[in-house]
C-alpha cells in the first residue's frame, strides 16, 4: 500500500487528476518556488481550458523513425500548437506573458493547423481543389441514394413486401427490411436476416451508387496520404520543437489542473518552507472526512505524542499532519487557511500505521514493527508517523524500548506518535523536545469532541467508548470492579488536569485578545500624539513667520521719509496682524463648536443631525435616516432643539465621486478624506466606490481596511480586480 492510500488521500488525488487535460503523475519536476509563482499568477485569470489530449510519447517515437502519422496523431500535435497560440494571444501578466512569448512556433507548423477541422481529426476539404471536387461528388451521390430510396419505397409493386418504410443500418450500410419473394419485383442483395426471418437487402441501384462513393473515398485517402506524408516530414524536421512544446504543455497542464481544482473545491495553495521543519496547520480538514472539525495544530518539537480517548481523533490528527505535508510537497491545493499556516520541507514521509503481521513470511505484529523502525536509523530530515506504537508486545517493556527508539530517531527527524501507554507518555513528557497532545472527551454527552489540548496526557475512556459502541452494561460494570483503585485515581488526576488546562487556555485566549486590543489603542494614541505635535509645531512656525513679517513691515515704515509712505507701510503691517488675529479667532470658534455631547442637535452641511456617539476625533451622526461618521470640524451647533426627522428625500451632494485617491497622504489626512468621501457617496446614493491607496509599505492599505471594517454603512470591501488597480485599490459596497 502506497503512502497516498495509507493517508486516505486516494479519492482526493484521483478527483484532482480528473482536471488534467491528459493523464499524468501528480509530481512536477523543477523549482517548486517558480511553479508556485506561476500557479498563483494563473489563478488570477479566467481562461479557456485545454481539451482532452492524448500522450505524445508514441507519436514522437514514430516521428523519430520517420514514420507517416495518421490524422489522429497529427491532430493531437495540432491541438497543442493551437492552444499555445491562444495562450500567446491572451492578455496575461508579465510572468506568464514572458513564458509564452518565448515559445516561438515555426511558420511551417502554424500552417499545418489550418489543414484541420477545429474539433475533429479530419482534414478540411478546402485545402485542395481535388478534395473539394470529391466532397462535392460524394454529397451529390448521397442525395442520389436518398432520392433512389424514396422512389423504391413509393413503388406499388414493392408495397406488399415492405415490413415498414424505414431505412436500416446494418454493418454501417443503408438497407431495407423485406419479406421473402421480394426478388420478383426488386433486384437487390441480401446482407442479413432479422430475428423474425425477414431480409435486410441493398437494392442494386443503391449498391452502384455506394460503389462510386467508395471509389471516390479511396481517391480522397490517396490525396490525404500525401498530405500526411508531407506533414510528417515537416514534424520530423521540427522534432525538437515538438518535444519542447509537448513538455511545456505538460507543465501548463499541471498548473491549470491545480488552479481549477482549487477554485472548484475552495482550496488554497501553500509552498513548503525549505528552511524549516515546522508544521503549522490552521483550519485544516482532512479531505477524506465529509464533516470534519477544523484543525488548528502546530508541530514545532522533535516528537509529538498524542494520547487520549479511543476513537477520538488521534489517528485523524496524525494522518492530517502527514497528509498536509504530503499534498503540499506536490503543490496540491489544501483545505486550510494558507495565510496562517506553514509547512516545512521533509525529504521523506514514513507512515507506520498498519499491522505488519504476515503469516506467509513468518512476521508477527511486533517483529514487523521492528523491521519498519530498523530502516529509519540511517535517515535524516524525514517525517515519521506511528499509530498505536505499543502494538504487539508487553506494555512495560515496550515503554522503555520505544522511549529509547524515539530518542534516537528524534535527533535528526520529526516523529508523530499515538499511544495509550501512560508509562511511555510519562517517560516522554519530561523531555523538552516532546509535545504532549491529548484528545478531549465530552463527559456530559459521553462522546469525543475531536478537539485537542496541548501540554497534557489524555485519558483513554475505554469503558465509556465500549458503552458508546453497545457493549452490554454488565460486562462494563464487571470490568470497572476489576479496575484498580490506583489506576482510577490516576485517571481522575488526568481528568482534573485536562479541565484546568482547558480553563487556562480559554482565559489565556481572552487575555491575549484584550492585550492585542490595548496594544492597538496604545499604538493609535501614540500615532495621533505624534501627528498632533507635528501639526502644532507647523502652526507655531507659520505664526512666527507671519508675526516676524509684520514686525519687519512696521520697521520698514519707520524708515520711510514721507508721512504718506509711513502710513502706507503701517497699514500693510496692520493688515497682516489683522489676518493672524482673525485666524486665531476662527480657531477659537471652531474649538467652541467641537464641544459637543451625545444627543446634541447639530448642523452638518445644510442638514440637521443628532449626535449618536463621540469617539476621539470621530462623531457618529444620525442624518436623515442614515448613520454618518464625520470629523468635528465638519459640523456646528444648531440653535434648534428639535430632533431631525428621517425622510427619504434629501439634497444630494454635487461633488460625489466613485473614486478617491489618497496616495501620499498621512493617516489623519486620509481618515478625513475617506470619511467625507463615504458620506458624500451615501448621500448621493452610490452603491459601489473605489479608494486608491497604493501598495507601498501597506500602512495606508491596512488603515483604510481597518476604517472600513468599523464603518456602520459599509456592507463589504475587497481588493479591486487587476484592471481596476489590484492590491493597490479597494472596492467598497455601501
Amino acid at each position: 500500500m502506497n503512502i497516498q492510500s495509507r493517508l486516505d488521500l486516494d479519492e482526493f488525488v484521483d478527483n484532482f487528476k480528473n482536471y488534467f487535460a491528459r493523464t499524468k503523475d501528480i509530481s512536477m519536476l523543477g523549482d517548486d518556488k517558480r511553479h508556485f509563482e506561476y500557479i498563483n499568477e494563473l489563478a488570477k485569470y479566467d481562461f479557456i481550458l485545454p481539451t482532452h489530449t492524448q500522450d505524445l510519447t508514441d507519436t514522437i517515437n514514430r516521428l523519430t523513425k520517420f514514420a507517416t502519422l495518421d490524422s489522429s496523431s497529427i491532430f493531437e500535435i495540432v491541438k497543442i500548437i493551437r492552444y499555445f497560440m491562444y495562450l500567446k494571444s491572451t492578455n496575461f501578466s508579465n510572468l506568464l506573458n514572458t513564458w509564452f512569448s518565448k515559445i516561438l512556433i515555426p511558420k511551417e507548423l502554424l500552417d499545418i493547423t489550418y489543414f484541420f477541422d477545429t474539433k475533429k481529426p479530419e482534414f478540411k476539404d478546402d485545402i485542395d481543389p481535388k478534395l473539394q471536387d470529391i466532397a462535392s461528388s460524394i454529397s451529390r451521390l448521397k442525395r442520389d441514394i436518398i432520392s433512389t430510396y424514396e422512389g423504391i419505397l413509393q413503388s406499388s409493386n414493392l408495397r406488399e413486401y415492405l415490413i415498414d418504410r424505414q431505412i436500416y443500418y446494418i454493418d454501417n450500410k443503408e438497407c431495407l427490411l423485406l419479406r421473402g419473394g421480394f426478388s420478383n419485383v426488386l433486384k437487390a442483395k441480401v446482407i442479413s436476416r432479422s430475428s423474425t426471418g425477414y431480409f435486410y437487402v441493398i437494392p442494386d441501384k443503391i449498391k452502384d451508387i455506394t460503389n462510386k462513393i467508395g471509389e471516390l473515398t479511396l481517391k480522397k485517402e490517396d490525396i490525404l496520404f500525401e498530405y500526411r506524408k508531407t506533414i510528417s516530414k515537416t514534424l520530423n524536421k521540427h522534432l525538437l520543437f515538438v518535444k519542447y512544446i509537448n513538455k511545456e504543455f505538460d507543465i501548463f497542464d499541471h498548473y491549470q489542473a491545480r488552479v481549477m481544482f482549487a477554485k472548484s473545491k475552495n482550496l488554497e495553495f501553500i509552498l513548503p518552507n525549505r528552511k524549516s521543519k515546522k508544521v503549522v496547520l490552521n483550519s485544516f480538514k482532512h479531505p477524506a472526512l465529509k464533516s470534519a472539525v477544523a484543525l488548528d495544530i502546530t508541530l514545532d518539537s522533535s516528537i509529538m505524542l498524542i494520547t487520549g480517548v479511543n476513537a477520538g481523533g488521534k489517528t485523524i490528527l496524525l494522518k492530517s499532519i502527514l497528509g498536509a505535508v504530503y499534498l503540499a510537497s506536490f503543490l496540491l491545493p489544501l483545505p486550510l487557511n494558507a495565510d496562517k499556516s506553514d509547512i516545512g520541507y521533509f525529504k521523506e514521509i514514513v507512515p507506520i500505521l498498519d499491522d505488519p503481521q504476515n503469516i506467509k513470511n513468518d512476521i508477527s505484529t511486533f517483529a514487523g514493527r521492528m523491521v519498519e523502525f530498523s530502516k529509519l536509523f540511517n535517515k535524516q530530515d524525514i517525517l515519521v508517523g506511528v499509530d498505536e506504537i505499543e502494538l504487539g508486545t508487553d506494555s512495560a517493556e515496550a515503554s522503555s524500548l520505544f522511549k529509547s527508539i524515539l530518542d534516537e530517531l528524534s535527533v535528526h527527524n520529526k516523529i508523530i506518535v499515538t499511544t495509550h501507554h501512560k508509562k511511555l507518555a510519562s517517560l516522554m513528557s519530561s523531555k523538552d523536545n516532546v509535545q504532549m497532545i491529548a484528545t478531549l472527551y465530552d463527559e456530559k454527552n459521553r462522546k469525543p469532541t475531536y478537539r485537542f489540548l496541548e501540554g497534557t496526557i489524555g485519558k483513554s475512556y475505554a469503558f465509556e467508548t465500549a458503552r458508546r459502541y453497545k457493549i452490554p452494561s454488565h460486562i462494563i460494570d464487571n470490568a470497572l470492579l476489576l479496575h484498580s483503585k490506583k489506576e482510577d485515581n490516576l485517571n481522575h488526576l488526568i481528568e482534573k488536569n485536562i479541565e484546568l488546562e482547558t480553563d487556562l487556555k480559554k482565559k489565556k485566549g481572552f487575555l491575549n485578545k484584550e492585550l492585542k486590543q490595548v496594544n492597538k489603542l496604545k499604538l493609535q494614541l501614540l500615532t495621533e500624539k505624534k501627528e498632533q505635535k507635528q501639526s502644532f509645531e507647523s502652526l507655531i512656525s507659520s505664526y512666527q513667520t507671519k508675526y516676524q513679517k509684520a514686525i519687519n513691515e512696521a520697521k520698514e515704515a519707520v524708515k520711510q521719509k514721507s508721512s504718506k509712505d509711513i502710513h502706507k507701510q503701517i497699514a500693510v503691517a496692520n493688515a497682516s496682524l489683522s489676518k493672524i488675529t482673525q485666524k486665531n479667532q476662527e480657531n477659537k470658534n471652531n474649538q467652541k463648536n467641537t464641544e459637543f455631547k451625545v444627543k446634541d442637535i447639530v448642523k452638518y452641511r445644510n442638514t440637521k443631525a443628532e449626535i449618536l456617539s463621540i469617539k476621539k476625533n470621530k462623531i457618529l451622526l444620525s442624518c436623515e435616516g442614515m448613520k454618518l461618521s464625520v470629523s468635528p470640524d465638519d459640523i456646528s451647533k444648531s440653535h434648534s432643539k428639535e430632533k431631525p426627522k428621517s425622510i427619504i428625500s434629501y439634497e444630494k451632494p454635487k461633488n460625489a465621486f466613485i473614486k478617491l485617491d489618497i496616495h501620499g497622504l498621512r493617516v489623519n489626512e486620509a481618515s478625513m478624506q475617506i470619511e467625507n468621501f463615504l458620506n458624500d457617496a451615501l448621500l448621493a446614493g452610490l452603491e459601489e466606490v473605489y479608494i486608491y491607496h497604493g501598495i507601498g509599505s501597506g500602512i495606508l492599505a491596512n488603515f483604510t481596511k481597518e476604517l472600513l471594517e468599523n464603518h456602520p454603512r459599509v456592507v463589504s470591501y475587497d481588493d479591486a480586480t487587476p484592471s481596476m488597480g489590484g492590491y493597490g485599490a479597494t472596492v467598497i459596497k455601501l
